[in-house]
């Protein structure tokens, strides 16, 4: 079972509310928000003790759709979005065809865990944006004491 929990001007599909799931599926849904806004997903799964953080890139129509893998609990997805750019010294890390994306507003170092809890690479990042190429599969980024979790298709 999936909780889906958004505000009342970001439109999604699948709609709001509860959904459910056969366990260890893939829960996918897409979000429509306002002009300029970006969303902020998070889920009451925990890495490391963080609530888990899920990125997106926009589609090409400027709605951003999400993938929680192999959903094996109860699940709840909490949405909200600012405007976007409001914040630039946040850092960002996503992954999109086989790469790793880094935003951050300053030099920092960037770990990259397998979901075994192995260091699979720690690198030096300059500020502005880096592309780091990773093999398939699922990793825990750490940087600047926050955490995210991607997949690498």
């Amino acid at each position: 079972m999936v909780t889906l929990k958004l505000p009342a001007d970001i439109a999604s599909q699948p709609t709001a509310g509860i959904s459910y799931i056969p366990s260890g599926s893939d829960f996918t849904f897409t979000l429509t928000l306002p002009s300029g806004q970006v969303p902020t997903v998070k889920t009451n799964r925990e890495i490391q003790g963080t609530p888990e953080v899920l990125t997106a890139l926009p589609n090409d129509d400027g709605t951003y759709t999400f993938t929680v893998r192999q959903v094996r609990q109860m699940l709840e997805i909490t949405v909200t979005s600012s405007v976007g750019n409001a914040d630039v010294s946040t850092s960002q890390v996503w992954s999109h065809g086989g790469k790793l994306y880094v935003r951050t507003a300053k030099a920092t170092t960037l770990y990259i865990y397998t979901l075994a809890g192995q260091l699979y690479r720690q690198q030096a990042v300059d500020a502005g944006e880096t592309v780091v190429g990773l093999p398939q599969g699922f990793y825990i980024v750490v940087m600047d004491g926050k955490q995210w979790k991607v997949a690498a298709p």
